[in-house]
């Protein structure tokens, strides 16, 4: 008992060929000479369809060059993407930042604004008690006789 072939690619080829010589063979009605001539015709035909070697060479670059396009495109994306997000990043961070600034200012210039109210009311205040301290003085003497 023998192996069985691994690879039945020859199997196929040759029933391939038998097949296509069967149906020229049958298309000529039996005779080999026509049978060979519409083959001929045939292969001539396809091969005339068939980009040629210059044809194919412009092919070959034209989709190498798109695939090196489309590599350098994939390969720079998430560079570029990444490029993008940080920038966006920076953008809402300065946002952020020049935002809390503002309050920061804000807030000092009402805590001036505060501090000023406070003093000119104790300026006020210190004027007045002064005042009533020399009316209260000047009322304490005249009852004990100074002047």
């Amino acid at each position: 008992m023998a192996a069985a072939p691994k690879s039945r690619t020859g199997l196929y080829l040759g029933l391939t060929a038998l097949g296509a010589g069967g149906y020229y063979l049958y298309r000529a009605g039996g005779e080999p000479k026509v049978a060979k001539e519409e083959m001929n015709y045939d292969i001539n035909k396809a091969r005339a369809k068939a980009p040629g070697a210059e044809t194919g060479e412009r092919a070959g670059e034209r989709a190498g060059l798109e695939a090196n396009l489309n590599i350098d495109e994939a390969a720079n994306q998430p560079v570029t993407k990444n490029t993008d997000l940080a920038s966006q990043a920076q953008r809402k961070f300065d946002d952020l930042s020049q935002a809390g600034k503002d309050q920061a200012a804000q807030a000092q210039r009402k805590l001036d604004d505060l501090s000023q109210a406070g003093k000119d009311q104790a300026s006020k205040l210190s004027h007045e008690a002064e005042q009533k301290a020399a009316e209260a003085k000047s009322t304490v003497s005249g009852w004990f006789g100074r002047k």
